[in-house]
């Protein structure tokens, strides 16, 4: 049975908090909650999402909601706003991909002054702002998920 840390400390300190959208992550890969465990396993939604999954099949409206952050040290994700109980049924379910809304810090330490400069430079837009991010990464040797592209509804 897999140990849940817990987390209470505010994310984002010291960091760039990059919005990279709906990605498709492994559940085997967040390693924190932003909830206690023994809460989440105890709250009626647990079941009820439970139950809903062996009818249904994991079909989530609204994969936003489940909030990830990857964490710069260990390369993991913590559930940050949201999701808890997705996040913990996914991993029980054995399930090798989700949908989530992923987030990654980037501690301003492993930046260059002139990447930075050039983060702060593109303040009035998101996609560049992105793609010098994604550049980053690449230097950092960060994996990025792949996005998560909603399945075409045919009636």
């Amino acid at each position: 049975m897999k140990t849940w840390d817990y987390s209470r400390e505010p994310i984002g300190e010291n960091c760039i908090l990059v919005d990279l959208g709906l990605r498709c992550i492994n559940p085997r890969q967040i390693f924190c909650l932003s909830k206690p465990y023994e809460r989440i396993r105890t709250e009626n939604v647990s079941s009820n999402l439970r139950r809903s999954v062996e009818a249904y099949g994991w079909k989530d409206p609204s994969p936003q909601s489940l909030h990830i952050v990857r964490d710069p040290a260990s390369g993991l994700y913590q559930v940050c706003s949201g999701g808890n109980h997705r996040a913990v049924l996914a991993y029980d379910l054995g399930l090798q991909e989700v949908p989530a809304s992923v987030s990654y810090l980037v501690p301003y330490e492993l930046l260059t002054s002139g990447e930075l400069e050039a983060y702060e430079r593109a303040s009035g837009s998101e996609k560049l702002q992105l793609a010098i991010m994604m550049m980053i990464f690449l230097r950092l040797g960060w994996d990025i998920p792949k996005k998560y592209e909603r399945p075409v509804r045919i009636r």
